[in-house]
């Protein structure tokens, strides 16, 4: 694909994300605690088959309880969700 075809890809979608955006309402993120209004057009993280929508993973996980981990070399709660190798693996 050339630099000229990505272009007009681009293009194309920015108008049509920006099109969706006039043509329709925000709706609210399920996260009790956030509420945030998502615009058309922003990534939605969804629940199959239980009609939620959330703003961000962290929403979703925070809704059901859960929480994010990032890598932290310090952080013994990341290490203990990976099993350690044996010498030779």
């Amino acid at each position: 694909m050339t630099k000229e075809e990505l272009d007009r890809r681009l293009a194309a979608y920015e108008k049509a994300k920006k099109e969706f955006s006039e043509t329709h309402k925000p709706v609210v993120c399920m996260n009790s605690a956030c509420q945030r209004e998502i615009q058309p057009g922003n990534a939605i993280y969804v629940v199959p088959f239980r009609d939620e929508i959330f703003c961000s993973t962290e929403c979703l996980a925070e809704h059901y309880g859960g929480y994010v981990l990032e890598f932290d070399a310090d952080d013994d709660d990341y290490e203990s969700w990976f099993e350690k190798k044996e010498l030779g693996e």
